[in-house]
């Protein structure tokens, strides 16, 4: 997700990454948007591990235990993890990243932003069908961001982020085949 929103951090070592308990007793990464060693944009292997305070996020996703004989990861594939995708902090301002980072690189029509959408998601092209679909998705997400209340530029921005969230959110982009 961080490589799709051109956002990883790739420096090697530094200090852990911490992380701050939410008042119903969830762990998580804050997703400040900042791009320092202590941000976000590192990779898990830099998070401070604590068994006892596993990352919500992570956990959703089978983490790796903290114990020191792991044989077997176990992988399940549950409704919580969709909904972490739709609705956690970091797959909120991920997709607002690679949003920003798919609007800047691309030409200024809708098309064009989601060819390359596509391209940074999947390694693919976009199929005529699934452009068509697309096009169709963000022209309506922007016209009910216009209804209620957006500006032109503001709800073309929040569409856009809208589509990559889908797209980081697919089983395509999630599962390797």
């Amino acid at each position: 997700m961080l490589v799709a929103a051109g956002k990883l951090d790739r420096q090697s070592g530094g200090p852990a990454v911490d992380y701050e308990r939410t008042p119903d007793g969830q762990f998580f990464v804050p997703a400040d948007g900042a791009d320092s060693s202590t941000s976000s944009s590192r990779r898990s292997v830099y998070l401070r591990h604590r068994r006892s305070e596993p990352i919500t996020f992570l956990q959703t996703f089978d983490q790796a235990t903290a114990e020191p004989s792991c044989i077997r990861r176990s992988a399940a594939t549950v409704v919580s993890q969709s909904l972490a995708m739709l609705n956690s902090r970091f797959a909120n301002v991920v997709a607002m990243r690679f949003a920003r980072r798919v609007a800047s690189e691309s030409g200024a029509t809708v098309a064009d932003r989601i060819r390359l959408a596509f391209f940074i998601a999947y390694s693919r092209e976009t199929t005529q069908a699934e452009l068509t679909e697309a096009q169709a998705f963000v022209e309506s997400q922007m016209a009910r961001y216009r209804a209620a209340g957006s500006q032109n530029d503001a709800a073309a921005e929040s569409a856009l982020i809208d589509f990559c969230q889908a797209l980081l959110a697919s089983n395509e982009f999630l599962y390797v085949h």
